[in-house]
């Protein structure tokens, strides 16, 4: 994805592996523990959560699906590793499953689409 892309802000599921890097391969990858991942460009830079609770899919503009109650939650836990990767020290497993990089163009943003 490109981070002007219009769409880029929003979560994204079943994203277990991910890396975002320039074009001299130098960036950050990461692994989530539930694959639930929230992406915004805040001051054109690439702000990364990951969401433990998600309550509905689709629904940017109307109420989920099935609500979660705060009062509810007992508890929340899960794990986001981050890897700084550079061309001189690479992540060698992000190098094995991504590489080689590519630049993604803004009107076409997703290497594979899910649809609703």
């Amino acid at each position: 994805m490109n981070i002007q892309d219009i769409r880029f802000n929003g979560n994204r599921s079943n994203v277990r592996l991910a890396a975002a890097t320039s074009k001299d391969s130098t960036g950050i990858g990461l692994w989530s523990s539930n694959g639930n991942i929230g992406l915004e460009n805040i001051d054109g830079r690439m702000a990364i959560s990951q969401n433990e609770i998600v309550s509905g899919y689709g629904s940017k503009f109307k109420t989920p699906k099935g609500l979660m109650r705060a009062s509810d939650i007992d508890e929340v836990s899960g794990r986001l590793i981050l890897f700084i990767t550079t061309a001189s020290k690479p992540v060698d497993f992000l190098n094995q499953t991504f590489n080689p990089y590519k630049t993604i163009n803004p009107e076409n943003p997703y290497q594979s689409s899910y649809g609703w």
